[in-house]
């Protein structure tokens, strides 16, 4: 039996020329091109930056890793950011690494392609009277897989940025045939485990828990379990909050993560997902929102499907303040700013604050005191 590949395709992003929306650069498949729809890898791209697509700056950001999970429909070929669990639909997983690469343009080329101020004049450099600026402009790298390994893409996704940054840079394009080719997924058994060995200091591992979890749900444990990064979850919030989290989910109560960190995020919904087997999650998840799905999604907590769904901090506010917050956001993103009034009746964690609102008087919500024990 031949073994599966972990890895479906590779993309990056980078800024288009209207400086407000990405493009997809490069494109790598570990099969056909065509096995991948055009319209699925074009919006992958607003999965690259949740908080919205970052223009130009004079300053570099911070690198930033996350997951996220994509629905493709069967009838459309559409992507969207979370679904009704179903065995009919089929899914894909990433691991993105969002980053700001150098550019230098000409200071009338900077007028032209960002609004921000122009630096003082010791920040540019003059070359026979032609006067540049460095800038530094949004990237992403994406690693895309069948299989909800979203730990493991993230990890690989990093190798792949560490290459990419070194001195003298080296070939990204030979790296990324390699991982797309070599990486494979071990027995389903959970007889073997895999090690790869991918550069200096730089490995992972890949494992499948034995249970038969593909045939019969109820009996085994969730592959994507070994894959969740559980000590890194627990060094931001505390287990008794993430079992109550989960007894509530459990319950098929609306449970809204809320943090600055995507990844914490990202990995708080998936292991609260996991952590019900051999329940199944049978309503809407969302591990990271993206801003302009974010309004829609939380409005549509009032249907009857449950939902678990992933926020960063910066995409709410306050009533009292949600006026100057806007304000520092461009006009056109100006709507997606969520007010913290949508997620009234959520059962809703702030990681960052360590602080966990249960929805006021859903007594039903909690599980009887002796079974809480158990758990």
């Amino acid at each position: 039996m031949e073994e599966e590949r972990l890895l479906k395709f590779f993309c990056s992003y980078r800024l288009a020329d209207d400086g407000k929306s990405l493009e997809s650069v490069d494109y790598y498949s570990a099969g056909d091109k065509n096995m991948v729809a055009d319209d699925i890898i074009n919006s992958l791209g607003k999965h690259c930056f949740p908080l919205g697509t970052p223009q130009v700056s004079f300053k570099r950001r911070s690198p930033s890793v996350h997951s996220f999970r994509i629905v493709v429909s069967s009838s459309s070929s559409e992507a969207a950011g979370g679904c009704v669990e179903d065995s009919s639909m089929s899914y894909l997983y990433g691991g993105c690494l969002s980053f700001d690469e150098e550019i230098f343009l000409s200071e009338d080329a900077t007028a032209s392609t960002t609004k921000v101020p122009l630096p003082p004049s010791s920040s540019s450099s003059s070359t026979n009277t032609a006067t540049t600026i460095r800038l530094f402009s949004p990237k992403a790298l994406i690693f895309v897989s069948e299989h909800e390994y979203c730990n493991t893409l993230m990890e690989l996704v990093k190798i792949l940025y560490r290459v990419s940054q070194s001195r003298p840079p080296l070939p990204i394009e030979h790296y990324v045939h390699n991982m797309l080719t070599s990486i494979k997924l071990p027995p389903s058994d959970g007889s073997k485990i895999y090690n790869y060995v991918l550069g200096h200091n730089a490995h992972c591992q890949i494992e499948r828990p034995p249970g038969g979890y593909a045939a019969a749900p109820s009996c085994g444990v969730p592959p994507w379990i070994v894959d969740i990064d559980i000590a890194r979850v627990l060094q931001n919030i505390s287990a008794d909050a993430l079992i109550q989290i989960v007894s509530i989910a459990a319950c098929e109560r609306d449970v809204v993560i809320v943090g600055n960190n995507a990844n914490v995020v990202s990995a708080v919904c998936h292991l609260t997902r996991a952590l019900m087997a051999p329940l199944q999650w049978c309503g809407l998840f969302y591990p990271i929102t993206p801003r302009r799905m974010a309004i829609s999604i939380l409005k549509g907590m009032v249907s009857s499907q449950p939902h678990i769904v992933g926020l960063l901090t910066s995409q709410i506010v306050t009533t009292t303040s949600s006026n100057a917050q806007k304000e520092d956001h461009h006009k056109d993103d100006g709507d997606d700013i969520i007010s913290i009034d949508l997620l009234t009746g959520c059962a809703v964690l702030f990681i960052d604050k360590h602080v966990l609102a249960l929805p006021g008087g859903d007594t039903a919500a909690l599980l009887p005191s002796q079974l809480y024990k158990q758990l």
